[in-house]
């Protein structure tokens, strides 16, 4: 792409470590080396945050000049406030449903304070990508609801469109992606 169009090449980083870390230790091993030596031949890395340009270029040898900022963004285009609270109180997750935007843990601290009885009316809305590998977690999240009684109070919306999105921020009280 360089040669036959004369531009720089940026790579973007973006939760690459997670994902390789997972591999077992021969191939993570490989997989790191081969993006290392990847990334090396790039102009620049772009990154979502300092923290993770930080990161991934210690994990990389990526030298502090060959990173670029970026950070993730969504358009406002057609979002607006609510004029009035929502009539029942809702706390609300929208990222892909899967462990590692810890929607577990949200679902636990839910529990937690449902358990203290200080908000009985307090709703969990569960928003976001679902691929068919998720849904064997998103029932485990499902199924600690039932078991502690509080299913009916929780409600689930995969694969939602933008105007889904949209509509569905603009109803909770509380926004939270762990």
């Amino acid at each position: 792409v360089r040669r036959e169009l004369d531009v720089p090449v940026y790579g973007f980083l973006q939760g690459e470590d997670v994902f390789l870390d997972s591999l077992l230790d021969d191939y993570r091993d490989q997989a790191w080396e081969l993006l290392s030596a990847d990334v090396a031949r790039l102009d620049a890395c772009i990154a979502p945050s300092q923290y993770f340009a930080d990161h991934m270029g210690k994990r990389l040898d990526v030298p502090r000049e060959k990173l670029r900022l970026h950070p993730n963004g969504i358009t406002l285009d057609g979002y607006s406030t609510a004029d009035e609270p929502p009539v029942k109180p809702a706390l609300g997750f929208l990222a892909r449903l899967c462990p590692l935007k810890g929607l577990d843990l949200l679902v636990d601290a839910y529990l937690e304070v449902m358990k203290r009885g200080n908000h009985p009316e307090l709703e969990l809305r569960i928003a976001g990508g679902m691929t068919a590998e998720d849904e064997s977690y998103v029932d485990e999240q499902k199924e600690k609801l039932r078991s502690a009684g509080f299913l009916d109070q929780a409600s689930f919306h995969p694969n939602v469109d933008r105007d889904g999105k949209l509509a569905f921020l603009h109803d909770l009280t509380v926004f939270c992606v762990p």
